[in-house]
């Protein structure tokens, strides 16, 4: 049976760029089978895709609407996260706003923790949009989160990183 990834978060946390870059998109998109991302809310319901390799199915990622559009009475919904074996759960490094996430991640660790039969699935936080920290102008991945106050030209971007990290860190207990 596939790895079934469910991937969370916010409206425009970068969810469905995180998705595409789980695959290979040169093969994706002449299938046609990348996630559609917009400066708007471009999900509107979960939304399957089929991550495959060397012809067999590696994985089902499953992409939703953000968290403010999600319906908690929506059957698809439901259905990927009793099933899933793998939550990454977006956040954008450069928004505070993260009292929902926060909520909604507590109510997914207690609907797991009512179903003692279940082990709940990992949790994962890609911490998105980091181009957006400052130093605004500097952009040059890969950056060396273990050697923060290395003198190279990328400290400063370094730093703001792993501020945003460990304020996700505490803010959604993880």
């Amino acid at each position: 049976e596939p790895l079934r990834i469910l991937v969370l978060g916010q409206t425009n946390a970068g969810k469905s760029s995180l998705v595409n870059a789980l695959f290979d998109l040169g093969e994706a998109a002449a299938d046609g089978r990348h996630a559609l991302v917009d400066a708007l809310p471009a999900t509107g319901a979960v939304t399957p895709y089929r991550l495959t390799r060397a012809g067999l199915t590696a994985a089902l990622v499953f992409d939703t609407p953000g968290l403010d559009g999600l319906d908690v009475d929506d059957e698809g919904l439901n259905e990927a996260i009793a099933s899933a074996d793998l939550v990454l759960w977006a956040v954008a490094a450069h928004r505070a706003d993260r009292a929902v996430d926060r909520e909604r991640l507590d109510a997914l660790r207690h609907a797991f923790s009512l179903r003692p039969e279940r082990r709940p699935p990992p949790v994962l936080v890609p911490l998105t949009h980091i181009d957006r920290l400052r130093p605004f102008a500097e952009w040059a991945p890969p950056y060396d989160l273990a050697r923060p106050d290395g003198e190279d030209a990328h400290a400063l971007k370094t730093c703001s990183i792993l501020t945003a990290l460990a304020a996700v860190a505490h803010d959604l207990a993880v």
